[in-house]
Formats: structure tokens, sequence, C-alpha cells
């Protein structure tokens, strides 16, 4: 059986990773977010998930706050 990697755990990452696995790849999913808890009740009360997209400047100065 194949193995791969996935690097990130949005919806890209997620989708790359279910593709892969239809086709009986073994996919490990990293992602710089904490995992998700164990139970469904707690995810709203204790799962911090914040939105990478609001944090991806892409290195634009425009959008890179300065300290000048």
């Amino acid at each position: 059986m194949s193995k791969a990697i996935v690097v990130g755990g949005g919806p890209t990452g997620l989708a790359t990773a279910m593709l892969l696995a239809k086709r009986s790849v073994e996919v490990i999913v990293l992602d710089r977010e904490a995992p998700a808890p164990s139970k469904v009740d707690d995810l709203w009360e204790q799962w911090e998930r914040r939105c990478g997209l609001l944090r991806e400047t892409n290195g634009n100065p425009r959008y890179t706050k300065r300290d000048s």
C-alpha cells in the first residue's frame, strides 16, 4: 500500500487526503492547529480553531504590519 503525508488540514488538504484515501493510499494529515477533541460534544466548547486565512499575508508588504 502506498503512503502519503498531506501538509495542511484546511479544505484543500483534507480534500486531497480524501481523494488519496479513496485510491487506497494510507494518508497522514499534518496541521499546525491542535487536534480536535475526541468527543463530538466537546467540539464547540473546547476546540479553539482559528482561521488561518485571516492571518495569511503571503509576504505582501501591503498586508504586513510594520513596526515603524
